[in-house]
């Protein structure tokens, strides 16, 4: 419901635009993806001649995804890649005839029905206005209390709630 709200607003905010204005709306579905397990798919668009096309930012809506299923990675101009920073973009420039890729990538981090978030792309020049892409996916199996990220020398995160069993403890004095 309250995706539907959101995107009906948009429509009625941006729908109502003069016609130099850019605004759409699209979907991206993810299919089915194994729990902590990260899907990545690609999102193609293309800048026609003759101008070079300015996108402002893009990012996931914020609030939408407070598990943090989904994520910006980054976006490829022109086989030149360009990574997120915080999940963020901003200032790409898009030269006349280059495609323009968005990489993201939904890791499921819980057990459930669908679960979804808003990418938006603002764009700038030559015309400005704002594409939505509303991103979803169902996650298979059993969650085990969130997704735990480990690699040599990385940190450790954790979503969602870990449960720890001390089984020992150990007293340690000194004379200070």
């Amino acid at each position: 419901m309250k995706h539907s709200l959101l995107g009906f607003l948009f429509f009625l905010f941006l729908g109502c635009g003069a016609d130099d204005q850019l605004y759409g709306r699209f979907d991206l579905n993810f299919g089915t993806s194994n729990i902590c397990i990260p899907h990545t798919e690609r999102l193609k668009f293309s800048n026609p001649p003759p101008d070079e096309l300015l996108i402002g930012g893009a990012s996931i809506s914020p609030g939408t995804a407070p598990l943090k299923n989904f994520t910006l990675d980054g976006v490829t101009v022109g086989g030149t890649e360009i990574l997120s920073i915080a999940g963020s973009l901003s200032e790409i420039h898009v030269p006349p005839g280059a495609d323009y890729i968005f990489n993201l990538t939904y890791t499921p981090k819980t057990a459930g029905g669908e679960q979804s978030a808003l990418l938006d792309i603002a764009y700038e020049s030559p015309k400005m206005g704002v594409y939505q892409v509303t991103l979803s996916g169902s996650p298979e199996g059993e969650s085990a209390g969130g997704c735990v990220s480990l690699s040599t020398g990385a940190k450790v995160s954790f979503d969602g709630e870990v449960i720890l069993t001390v089984t020992r403890l150990v007293a340690a004095t000194s004379k200070l």
